[in-house]
């Protein structure tokens, strides 16, 4: 529409100016009726190009001012307010029993110890899992696998010990129970009658325990960055699992 009226603008300015040199005898009385109707058409059309334009320069006017606020609000939201240091220092004698867990703790506290032990159940149930695999593995191909089991075995542990320890941070208690473990985790404990049903049950796993650390991960977001960091850490090491697992079925294949 602004395109439109601009181009009438330009055709009724045109008019004009070719008018224009008979516009002395429409003064003195003695207009010719060419220069009459190319003035009356210019005016026309100047008239109608400033018509279309109006709209097209207030919704573009409006729209800027829009773009503006936007960014204002961005950047205010980008940009938190920060306390002074004696709020921080009133804050942080508040409720001292807390440990880590200060006023400034956005997650729901409770949600996460019990999803944190559900992690922890998952990574005692791989442990025992692999451990039995560990000692179970026979075959030609036995060794290697094996020692790929006792390895994982070993860093599901320190998962599990690390995930405690945030449980404890944040006033929670980590549930080492047997009782209800298999209920709690979320991967299954399978035995497998062969090697390669053990690497299989045990990849059927990693994978079961990387989806379950992704969506904790998103849960999260920003609201607890400590234990979120923590949860990325032990996924990388999942992921690193569950292609050591791979590899090793390919092995079995070939």
């Amino acid at each position: 529409m602004l395109d439109a009226g601009i181009v009438l603008t330009i055709h009724g300015v045109n008019a004009m100016n070719s008018a224009s040199c008979s516009l002395s005898r429409f003064f003195t009385g003695a207009p010719t009726d060419r220069a009459m109707w190319m003035l009356l058409g210019g005016i026309a059309m100047l008239v109608a190009g400033l018509a279309v334009m109006l709209p097209g320069f207030r919704k573009k006017t409006k729209g800027a001012g829009n773009m503006k606020t936007t960014v204002l609000k961005d950047v205010s939201k980008a940009h938190p307010t920060l306390s002074d240091i004696q709020t921080l220092r009133k804050r942080a004698r508040q409720h001292i029993e807390q440990g880590a867990v200060t006023s400034g703790y956005a997650a729901e506290r409770d949600t996460v110890i019990k999803l944190l032990n559900e992690a922890l159940a998952t990574e005692i149930v791989c442990v025992l899992r692999y451990k039995r695999h560990y000692f179970m593995a026979a075959g030609i191909h036995a060794a290697p696998v094996a020692a790929e089991f006792l390895e994982h075995a070993t860093e599901e542990m320190q998962h599990a010990d690390s995930l405690a320890k945030r449980i404890v941070e944040l006033r929670g208690e980590p549930n080492f129970s047997p009782v209800g473990l298999s209920e709690r985790s979320h991967a299954e404990y399978v035995e497998g009658a062969s090697l390669n049903e053990m690497i299989k049950e045990d990849l059927i796993a990693e994978r079961v325990a990387i989806e379950s650390y992704r969506e904790m991960i998103e849960y999260l977001g920003d609201k607890d960055p400590t234990t979120q960091r923590l949860l990325k850490t032990i996924l990388a090491s999942e992921e690193e699992h569950a292609e050591d697992l791979s590899s090793l079925l390919q092995g079995m294949a070939d």
